[in-house]
């Protein structure tokens, strides 16, 4: 780490910076710490690249998408702003070196157990960034940095945000996207990259790792030499062990299609390392020295006058969204539920600025409110009332863990249950601060394709390590399916885990990351009335559908359609379950005399227009505002 210089800012955003980590094509790279004194790595956009308006909108595309990425080798995107006069990018900070670095300059090549967990880990980490729907394109040992429990992937779904400009940049610039010596063939000709593209880089950064050169060479020989030996020739491999060089040829294969996928590298590296240490026991040393020396830096001091920057304030959401693959599916057993009691709606509001947002796969994702339930679908129903309201959201923003309680704030992230992998859920936590051992300790929200469930639970035992909830009650019941209930009769904890929140329920057990607060989370891009595109019958050139603003767990949309049979017009309230750049996830519809309708996300599909799908059929309404 170098420390700051004349030309560089004393804070981004709500960061103050303590030191420069690196600069590149991109930009610079800072470590900075929260005012809640979380150590986090700030990417500050490259001036030029910030007045290019293609960039900036691409750019904001992705920082949305990769706020979705989840797992455990990744570096999680904490914060962005990616409309400020210099946009930035936050993500969690990783005490360690670059694999270039290690392998570069301090340790030499690694031996096979070592790379076999680096293969294992980093197709893990392709899986989840994947999952979100980005493609990596950057995968290079600089990209990867190494910890003494596993490696991390950073920088994922930046080098896209240059896609759309490149010609035209790299004209003015000689910028390249990608780092020729670990680009794929693809990339070197210009075509469209694909998931099969990170694991052709994969497999030179694997090879890089074991034999400590390039498969391709470098530019040593001139830059067009290597593209064309990446693009047409077949690497060196001279020195890959056995054990993982028939891995790393499949991997470099010029056809995509017959590349193996992560899914596939990951599954043929299984076991690693076991329960022993994944690295030489001298580099693990060094490892936890450089860990200790980063985090402990102070960068400058801070009662000095700071003089404002080019760089705006962040938004107030800190977390990724669920990754695509999380299907919420129901659980659980069900005693009663209560009416979800009803908030006043805010008046809708019009955009303020254009801002655009990339579609949210995922059917759940988290909204306002307590720790304890679950849901169960296809079980006899009890009689619970289907609520018609939910409560209001926080009354501020605020990030989790802030304040240095470790527990603070609001969480959201993926469950997995040990008795079937396959059953996965997503939840959102929020704690209550000062709860005392007997009050009211958190609240939470799961929500399904076919049910929205809402519970409570009190603090049952605090210690600064741990704390558990005890079995909590069903605040609210919304069904799309009238089988589906809820049900809270286990307890819950909570554990810190390096900036996450590790969560047990019985069988169910999930990391969850920082999540948004705040009583009006809903982007202004999404408020105002809106209208069917292309109306398919008579009827619908007069439904309409409202978003206004409102707290997570409370009602947000407002919409009639009218019958194209008999005319009836019905109308549909839903409740806020998730609002990010992503989307707006909301629950099943709330709908007085008329047909339900399943959980349904919203997300911008450009300039005043919307999408609205089912994540319970798939179908799509394409909407444009009507005011």
């Amino acid at each position: 780490m170098d420390p700051l210089g004349p030309e560089d800012p004393p804070r981004i955003g709500p960061y103050r910076l303590i030191g420069r980590l690196g600069a590149g094509g991109m930009g610079r790279v800072y470590l900075a710490r929260s005012e809640g004194g979380r150590t986090v790595a700030v990417k500050l956009v490259q001036t030029e690249l910030a007045q290019e308006p293609e960039f900036r909108r691409r750019f904001a595309q992705e920082v949305a998408a990769a706020r979705r990425v989840g797992g455990a080798w990744t570096a999680p995107v904490l914060d962005a702003d990616t409309e400020a006069t210099t946009p930035w990018v936050a993500t969690g900070y990783i005490p360690g070196p670059s694999l270039q670095t290690v392998v570069d300059k301090e340790y030499g090549p690694l031996p096979l157990a070592s790379v076999r967990v680096l293969a294992n880990r980093l197709a893990l980490s392709l899986q989840a960034i994947h999952a979100a729907g980005l493609v990596h394109r950057d995968l290079k040992p600089s990209n990867i940095l190494l910890t003494v429990d596993a490696p991390r992937v950073i920088d994922f779904g930046i080098a896209r945000a240059l896609d759309t400009v490149l010609d035209d940049f790299r004209t003015r610039t000689g910028m390249m996207i990608g780092s020729p010596g670990f680009m794929s063939p693809e990339q070197v000709r210009g075509l469209r990259t694909s998931p099969a593209s990170d694991v052709f880089c994969l497999g030179s950064v694997l090879a890089f790792a074991a034999t400590g050169r390039p498969p391709f060479g470098t530019a040593s020989s001139g830059l067009h030499a290597l593209l064309f030996r990446v693009a047409e020739e077949e690497p060196d491999l001279a020195g890959l062990p056995p054990g993982i060089d028939t891995l790393v040829r499949d991997c470099l294969r010029k056809d995509p299609a017959l590349r193996p996928t992560p899914a596939e590298v990951a599954a043929r590296t299984e076991g690693g390392a076991g329960n022993e240490p994944w690295l030489p026991g001298a580099l693990l040393a060094g490892l936890g020295r450089r860990a200790a020396e980063l985090l402990d830096a102070d960068g400058p001091p801070t009662e000095v006058a700071i003089p404002p920057t080019e760089v705006s304030a962040p938004p107030a959401e800190v977390a990724a969204p669920p990754t695509a693959d999380a299907v919420t599916r129901d659980f659980g057993a069900a005693p009663g539920e209560v009416p979800v009691d009803p908030g006043p709606p805010e008046p809708a509001e019009r955009p303020r600025r254009r801002r655009r947002r990339t579609r949210l796969i995922v059917v759940a994702a988290a909204a306002a409110i307590v720790a304890g339930i679950v849901v169960l679908s296809q079980l006899p129903d009890d009689g619970g009332d289907n609520g018609n309201k939910g409560g209001g959201g926080s009354a501020s923003s605020s990030s989790s863990g802030s304040g240095g309680d470790p527990f603070a704030g609001a969480w959201e992230g993926n469950l997995t249950d040990s008795s079937d992998p396959n059953h996965e859920q997503f939840i959102r936590i929020e704690t209550i601060s000062g709860a005392q051992v007997g009050q009211k300790g958190d609240t939470l929200l799961v929500v399904s394709k076919d049910v929205l469930c809402k519970g409570e639970a009190d603090l049952a035992t605090k210690t600064s390590t741990e704390r558990v909830l005890s079995p909590g009650k069903v605040t609210a019941t919304v069904r799309y399916d009238p089988k589906a209930n809820c049900n809270a009769s286990a307890e819950q904890h909570l554990t810190p885990r390096g900036g996450r929140l590790h969560w047990v329920m019985a069988n169910l057990s999930g990391d969850l990351q920082p999540a948004k607060t705040g009583s009006r989370p809903v982007p202004a891009v999404y408020l105002g009335t809106w209208k069917p595109a292309s109306p398919s019958t008579a009827a619908e050139p007069t439904d309409r559908l409202t978003i206004h603003q409102g707290g997570f767990g409370s009602e947000v949309t407002t919409m009639t359609e009218t019958s194209s049979t008999n005319g009836t017009v019905c109308t549909y309230r839903a409740i806020l379950v998730s609002a990010t750049d992503a989307g707006l996830v909301l629950g099943p519809d709330i709908a007085d005399g008329c047909n339900a309708k399943a959980t349904h996300i919203f997300t911008v599909t450009g300039e005043n227009k919307l999408r609205r799908t089912d994540e319970k059929t798939g179908h799509t309404l394409d909407l444009v505002r009507a005011n």
